[in-house]
């Protein structure tokens, strides 16, 4: 996941297609699901990440998603080799 873009990147919006904090919100445990499995997260939800990189309130949650997955894991022992 890129960065997000600063202040000046929230004023002027996503680079591309946005759906939106609901939709993309509805989404978004696909979305770290994927990235979290190493696929190409960004381009089978462009609009999810564009979203991601201008909405603060959406890019903590889905900090907070991907920790939390990241954390059932390593307790489920997938996370270990």
């Amino acid at each position: 996941m890129n960065e997000p873009r600063g202040t000046i990147g929230r004023i002027l919006g996503p680079a591309g297609p946005d759906l939106g904090c609901d939709h993309s919100g509805d989404l978004l445990d696909q979305f770290v699901e994927a990235e979290l499995a190493g696929l190409a997260a960004r381009q089978a939800f462009p609009e999810v990440a564009n979203h991601l990189e201008a909405c603060p309130d959406c890019r903590e949650d889905y900090v907070a998603l991907t920790e939390l997955l990241k954390a059932a894991g390593d307790l489920s022992g997938e996370g270990s080799a």
